[in-house]
């Protein structure tokens, strides 16, 4: 028996199983769009999300709705989206707590890889490293010995898990013992910094600048791994003195794992246009964030990266959230 025929109708039958799937993705999206963000409106990520919700909606076709999940440091946005449907229907502004979350807290409900369907990198904001006006020091190297000189005296604000990670690396790569003092928001530990309340901040440059130009408070470094060109007189931590210290706040958009690879691309390339769409592009730059769009792979390699090199500092520090 001629095993053509048999061949022929298989394949058909698979290409049939296919269809489907095929054209669900080619005709996404056929209703709103909901954008998950893990924290409340009005801060950078909120701005960020609806900057990129218009025009995300005029790329797709569709009303692409923010959807404010606060709490927990994002866990609960990034919990929600793992469990959502994986139809593309809702997608997540993620910050950098996706890599770093799993490995501070003990209660965390999802992988930052098997959980979630990279789409793109948006982008990173870098931080500044800032100080109290009446630390004696104008240098990061004259701040790390005088943090060396008053062990366990020095106090550090603390908010989001990436600025405490942040500056417990600071603490492990310099070799000092500065203080974790937490606080709700950047508002509140930025007074805390001016008032002396704290001695250390490092927090996202968008946030800090307006202060350091004011004068209130002493900026001594960047995290970025190249000087800012908002701030270019304000060195690198490498260039101050701590080589290999580099520790940015990025945002980028996942969807829930399995989401159909033609749905990703879609969105993918529709985040792509709208970064660069003049509307949207000037709204990140005031948060000092470069838009930087990945291919779903590279971005998918980089969660991996970051996850393994946050686990890396959470354990060294020893720090973890209950």
């Amino acid at each position: 028996m001629n095993g053509k025929p048999f061949v022929t109708l298989l394949a058909a039958l698979m290409l049939l199983a296919a269809t489907p799937a095929m054209t669900r993705a080619q005709a996404y999206p056929t209703k709103p769009v909901r954008l998950i963000v893990g924290f409340a409106p009005g801060g950078p990520a909120d701005v960020i999300g609806r900057a990129l919700a218009i025009g995300l909606a005029a790329q797709l076709g569709q009303p692409v709705v923010v959807d404010n999940r606060p709490g927990a440091d994002a866990n609960i946005a990034l919990e929600l989206v793992a469990k959502s449907q994986p139809d593309g229907y809702t997608i997540h502004l993620t910050p950098v707590t996706i890599a770093i979350n799993p490995s501070l807290y003990k209660s965390v409900r999802f992988d930052p890889v098997k959980d979630f369907a990279p789409i793109t990198l948006i982008g990173h904001m870098p931080n500044l490293v800032t100080i109290n006006p009446s630390v004696p020091a104008t240098t990061l190297r004259e701040f790390i010995a005088h943090a060396k000189a008053h062990d366990g005296k020095v106090f550090y604000g603390a908010t989001a898990s990436n600025i405490t990670l942040a500056s417990e690396m600071f603490n492990r790569m310099a070799g000092i013992h500065t203080v974790r003092v937490s606080y709700k928001g950047a508002g509140p530990a930025i007074l805390a910094l001016i008032s002396g309340e704290i001695q250390l901040l490092i927090s996202g440059i968008g946030t800090l600048l307006p202060q350091v130009k004011a004068g209130k408070i002493r900026a001594i470094a960047v995290t970025s791994a190249t000087r800012s060109p908002h701030a270019p007189e304000i060195p690198t931590m490498e260039e101050a003195g701590l080589p290999g210290y580099v520790a940015t706040t990025w945002y980028g958009l996942v969807a829930p794992a399995a989401t159909p690879r033609g749905v990703i691309d879609r969105v993918n390339a529709a985040t792509r246009k709208t970064m660069a769409d003049p509307v949207v592009k000037p709204r990140l730059l005031e948060f000092i964030i470069e838009p930087t769009p990945t291919t779903p792979e590279q971005f998918g390699d980089y969660i991996r990266t970051e996850t393994v090199k946050w686990g890396k500092v959470v354990k060294e520090s020893g720090v973890t959230i209950e």
